[in-house]
């Protein structure tokens, strides 16, 4: 039986092992299945897998798999059936004995970290562009966002978007995105691309505003609670309402701030510096401009695309 096949014997690999041709490492790559393995054997296999830049995960239940499940990244053992030893060995015990509950365990790992990602490029977004309409406010000597109005811009960034961010359900999807690289950062090029698109579109409107106190903002609350759309998803998908409405969080959200936000402008007074509220052309325009948000990372996300494409980017679409 030959290397090359999706199945092989434990002997067969340790003398392909000892006797390295130039394909071994294509060869060991497609390998499906390995009969008769010896611990050394199951060792070994973990251990070029790792050397190729595999991120590699081993499930056992016996005394003879303790060495591979220790060499693994990520070790699972059955928490019935396996012995103490291989329990010891690993670093997820896998309470049901059902092998099923890795690709679980798979899936809600992967969104955790996603919720990360997308969490963290939706504060970075507002807050940096906040800084920016703050300088270049100062700059010309207006005051445009009152202690008041960036207390509350933190409460929406802070206390709803992580709430909504952080409840986004998990896709099938997930289990098919390759593991992030052990050396790599939590935020990858896509996500600087998205913030760097959002960052421009949100600080450019509103210093065409800057004289304008109330609508700068309303329009940066606008296009920070639209950008709760943007930021559910962290590769550079083309339909970011794909699964939207499975997100209670993220819509509730936005009818909870939207709610508030109209309260506060309209009634807020003095004390949040709205004064007079706005007028029915003047809201319509910051809805039109916040709903403006998803449409203009959707033109440039088609524009980039092909260039991230072609340099050989991780992208996934649903």
């Amino acid at each position: 039986m030959a290397l090359d096949s999706i199945i092989t014997e434990g002997v067969e690999f340790a003398n392909k092992l000892q006797n390295k041709t130039e394909d071994f490492k294509k060869d060991i790559e497609d390998i499906y299945v390995m009969s008769r393995a010896r611990p050394d054997d199951k060792y070994n296999l973990v251990k070029e897998l790792q050397e190729l830049g595999h991120v590699v995960g081993v499930c056992g239940d016996g005394t003879n798999d303790c060495p591979a499940i220790s060499k693994s990244d990520i070790g699972y053992s059955m928490g019935i059936s396996g012995t103490e030893m291989a329990r010891e060995s690993s670093g997820i015990l896998l309470l049901d004995d059902n092998i099923h509950s890795i690709y679980k365990g798979i899936i809600l790992a992967r969104n955790l970290f996603d919720s990360v990602k997308r969490l963290a490029q939706y504060q970075i977004t507002s807050h940096f562009s906040l800084i920016i309409i703050l300088i270049a406010s100062s700059a010309i000597g207006d005051t445009v966002i009152s202690p008041l109005q960036f207390i509350w811009i933190n409460l929406i960034t802070d206390l709803f978007a992580t709430f909504a961010l952080s409840y986004c359900k998990p896709s099938s999807y997930l289990y098919h995105q390759k593991p992030p690289s052990k050396n790599g950062f939590l935020l990858d090029t896509i996500v600087y691309i998205r913030i760097v698109i959002l960052a421009i579109y949100i600080i450019t409107v509103c210093i065409i505003f800057v004289h304008q106190s109330s609508m700068v903002f309303n329009l940066f609350v606008m296009i920070t609670l639209f950008n709760l759309i943007n930021s559910r998803m962290v590769y550079l998908e083309f339909n970011v309402f794909s699964g939207f409405f499975g997100s209670w969080m993220i819509y509730s959200s936005i009818l909870i701030i939207g709610l508030l936000q109209f309260l506060i402008v309209e009634y807020g007074g003095i004390v949040m510096q709205t004064f007079d509220g706005l007028s029915l052309n003047q809201w319509f325009i910051c809805i039109v401009i916040g709903i403006g948000s998803v449409i203009w990372r959707t033109i440039v996300i088609l524009i980039i695309r092909p260039m991230i494409v072609n340099n050989q980017l991780y992208i996934l679409e649903e």
